[in-house]
């Protein structure tokens, strides 16, 4: 195996906080695509800015190993970390944009912001978009959801077809078409 190879990085960064309540994944899918990563032999890095980002991710990653939480940190920090990452994960966010910017694979989970609008522009970003034959009020634009089953335990309810395995598997795809490939010399 060629030394490069041998150097791939094994970091990724989930990109879980944002402001909007309606656009947060899932807590219950953060921690199983996180649980899919550490399996994986991933490093997971998740980061915070305030203390309710900090609270939401100690909660998705409690008792998990092979994760890595960063509390408030300047842009140039998190920009260190991304291009670090050998993929990110994010909701509708500004470091998702920053990730796409640095040419870092990005995977781009849409449900109550519009992606022909918002989403993070780079050749190597997928958005997944919430089922809108499912949920025709996506992109609802709200800050808060207004679905009526916005109470149930998965919440926002448009983010059910957004599954863990389905983001894995697109992680997972995206991760392998960026991976250099090794010298027919080695």
């Amino acid at each position: 195996m060629s030394n490069h190879c041998q150097q791939i990085k094994r970091n990724l960064v989930f990109l879980v906080n944002t402001t909007w309540d309606s656009k947060h994944w899932p807590a219950l899918y953060w921690r199983e695509l996180t649980v899919k990563a550490i399996h994986a032999g991933y490093t997971v890095h998740f980061t915070s800015g305030s203390f309710s980002e900090w609270q939401r991710i100690q909660k998705i990653t409690q008792g998990l190993s092979r994760v890595i939480c960063y509390p408030r940190q300047s842009i140039l920090a998190v920009k260190a970390l991304l291009e670090q990452a050998l993929a990110v994960v994010t909701v509708d966010t500004g470091f998702g944009h920053l990730a796409a910017a640095l040419n870092i694979p990005v995977i781009a989970l849409f449900g109550a912001t519009d992606p022909h609008k918002s989403r993070p522009y780079s050749p190597k970003t997928q958005v997944i978009q919430v089922d809108l034959a499912a949920y025709p009020c996506s992109p609802c634009l709200n800050q808060h959801c207004t679905h009526p089953n916005r109470h149930q335990a998965l919440t926002p309810p448009c983010y059910q077809s957004c599954t863990p395995q389905r983001v894995w598997e697109a992680l997972t795809a995206s991760i392998s078409s960026s991976l250099p490939m090794e010298s027919a010399q080695s």
